[in-house]
């Protein structure tokens, strides 16, 4: 795990006792999270801040009189919520401290993101690091992280791991990045440059401009580094719950994934695969416009991000030929998005001025023609058409439109999970011993957003599972390390999530019951053609499961300025905020693929989508479900 600095074996003062003259940090509701205040008297508590007398503040905390900006925050004579977030503040903010965004907790690394590139992690600073023999040697760095893992891994001979968590925005991928820089340092011939070549791959076909982050990773990622000795020999990558719904429903004031960007704005029209692939501008296509256009600056130029995907991927090893089929499938998404369709008075018809959409869609996703009938219309009919028992049925355009969404969802994830496969193959993963690894968990931090749905609940039970294993990994294995030392500290109870995590995970839970509508709602489709609005059906069973679980699910009186029926939203007590989900679309985000999307892939020659027919559209309907997939990777994670 993180690297331990210097233990303090002397025990903090209690936080209770206050006498009058004592310094503490005040809570305000606005502006700064806590003001330095001075107690006045303790019974009953009267605390001036500045020229103000405050009585009973809700939250005072005791303040530290020297030493603030320690290195470790352990080695303050006072350590609570506002003495570390006031120390935290100092080392950022000290013009003397180059890396003062870094700090210690004890074994853990603190990060406040700096939003601008530092002159910190360059080939002279890894070397420091490498001379460093012990943890309590080095400054708080990522690479202090990296390099105490090296050593562990070396000592003992045991695996170890790097979790880098935190919420949108806070510098996690960057962090990570850092991490592999280091340890890829030291590795054999042609290894660091393939290993620092995941991060562009994965970012442009993974990330996207949100309201909080330029550069938001929109699904979590395990990179397994293998080591022989000392030295670098092989890497793989394992990925978690891709936010497929991006893809076809941008929110406003965001982007879809760089790679569309990239692929539209920055390739040159001189380039062969403009022509070959129908390559056009991102406004030219429906997925690419979101309701209200983003503000502020790109996380990369479209033409420079394009250059270093295709860059990475030459790095790799990937040939021209496989690089072209990776474009080809973006681009399906695409013109599969513009495909317009029409009511009729029988079901629905193709708007005829999107036809150039459609056969470029199956061209690209290399639709097989049947006897007698072109790609285009065999395309047209696996969205407008199903069958109900021996007759054909069309749809409305309501729901052709859903289908036509559903197959780019599916396409795009596929080719996502096609590119984590090419890239293991490239990194020689399957060739390399497991035996002595260091993983480093680059996972989706906590998240509450305006506007609430299934990744968010998925990303938060992610965090809740994160937030058991480091209250056992850290606080508790650590407090069991000072007792046989024989160090004085106070004793800390780590707060117990397990009910919300029982609550969202066991059996009988809220996924169990997500994924059992999900699947009957996809049998039923399939029997009569109907696309099945369950979302009500599944709040209000949340509502009722609510009622068993002691205040875990309640009902807010207004969300988002309107107010709340039980049908709609629910919100879930997390353990670090209550978050407020709205059930629209959670039956629709949690399938995995139905009978149409299977037999597109199934018909698709492309070679990243390809589907076996042996594996097409017979899965059970749990096994079909996202949050079924998801709870499975999250176990083996653990």
């Amino acid at each position: 795990m993180s690297p331990a600095p210097p233990r303090v074996a002397e025990a903090p003062p209690a936080e209770g006792a206050m006498p009058g003259g004592t310094p503490v940090w005040v809570g305000v509701p606005t502006g700064e999270v806590f003001v330095p205040g001075q107690v006045v008297t303790e019974e009953p508590l009267v605390v001036r801040v500045g020229q103000d007398q405050v009585v009973g503040p809700k939250q005072v905390r005791r303040a530290v009189t020297h030493g603030m900006g320690a290195q470790d925050a352990c080695a303050l004579t006072q350590l609570n919520d506002a003495c570390l977030l006031k120390n935290l503040e100092q080392r950022f903010c000290d013009p003397e401290c180059p890396g003062g965004m870094y700090t210690w907790v004890g074994p853990v690394l603190a990060a406040v993101n700096p939003y601008e590139a530092l002159p910190i992690y360059g080939a002279d600073t890894i070397a420091a690091f490498r001379r460093a023999k012990t943890a309590t040697q080095s400054a708080p760095h990522p690479f202090a992280v990296a390099a105490q893992a090296h050593r562990q891994l070396l000592r003992s001979g045991r695996k170890q791991g790097i979790l880098i968590s935190g919420e949108s925005g806070a510098g996690k991928t960057e962090t990570a990045k850092h991490v592999m820089k280091y340890l890829a340092a030291d590795s054999e011939a042609g290894v660091e440059k393939k290993l620092l070549g995941v991060n562009p791959i994965l970012e442009g076909f993974g990330n996207a401009k949100t309201l909080r982050n330029d550069n938001s990773s929109r699904f979590g990622k395990l990179l397994r580094l293998h080591f022989q000795q000392k030295s670098l020999t092989g890497a793989s990558v394992e990925t978690y719950l891709l936010a497929r719904s991006r893809v076809t429903q941008v929110p406003a004031q965001e982007r879809n994934y760089h790679a569309f960007y990239a692929l539209c704005n920055g390739l040159s029209k001189e380039d062969p695969l403009t022509e070959q692939l129908w390559v056009h501008p991102a406004e030219n296509f429906r997925y690419l416009v979101p309701p209200e256009e983003p503000d502020g600056q790109l996380y990369m130029e479209d033409s420079t991000f394009l250059q270093s995907i295709r860059d990475a991927l030459s790095s790799l090893g990937v040939t021209p030929e496989q690089e072209q089929e990776i474009f080809r499938a973006v681009m399906a998404v695409l013109w599969l998005g513009n495909v317009e369709f029409e009511e009729t008075g029988q079901g629905c018809a193709l708007v005829e001025s999107s036809r150039g959409a459609l056969e470029r869609a199956a061209s690209l996703l290399g639709v097989a023609a049947d006897e007698g009938v072109e790609a285009a219309e065999v395309l047209l009919a696996l969205l407008t058409e199903v069958k109900v028992l021996d007759r054909t049925r069309r749809l409305s355009k309501a729901k052709a439109e859903a289908q036509r969404d559903a197959v780019a969802r599916a396409v795009y994830v596929t080719l996502f999970d096609g590119i984590v496969t090419l890239i293991n193959d490239k990194l020689g993963s399957a060739a390399v011993s497991s035996d002595s690894d260091i993983g480093v968990l680059d996972i989706f931090g906590f998240e509450n957003m305006p506007t609430n749905s299934f990744e968010q609940l998925c990303i938060n039970y992610a965090n809740e599972k994160l937030h058991q294993f480091f209250l056992q990994q850290v606080i508790v294995q650590e407090q069991a390390e000072y007792r046989h030392e024989g160090i004085a500290f106070r004793e800390v109870t780590p707060q117990d999530n397990s009910a919300v995590i029982d609550l969202l995970a066991a059996e009988a839970g809220v996924f169990d019951l997500l994924n059992s509508i999900t699947g009957d709602s996809m049998r039923l489709a399939q029997l009569d053609g109907q696309s099945r609005q369950n979302n009500d059906h599944f709040s209000t069973k949340v509502h009722e499961l609510g009622g068993k679980t002691a205040g875990l699910i309640s009902l807010p009186r207004s969300h988002n300025r309107r107010p709340c029926r039980k049908e709609q939203v629910f919100c879930v007590a997390h353990t670090a905020e209550s978050v407020v989900y709205t059930a629209d679309g959670f039956v629709e985000k949690n399938k995995d693929d139905d009978a149409t999307v299977a037999e597109v892939l199934l018909r698709s020659s492309h070679p990243l989508l390809r589907r076996d027919p042996a594996s097409g559209g017979n899965r059970g309907r749990t096994s079909r479900c996202i949050a079924g997939k998801f709870q499975r990777q999250g176990g083996a994670l653990m």
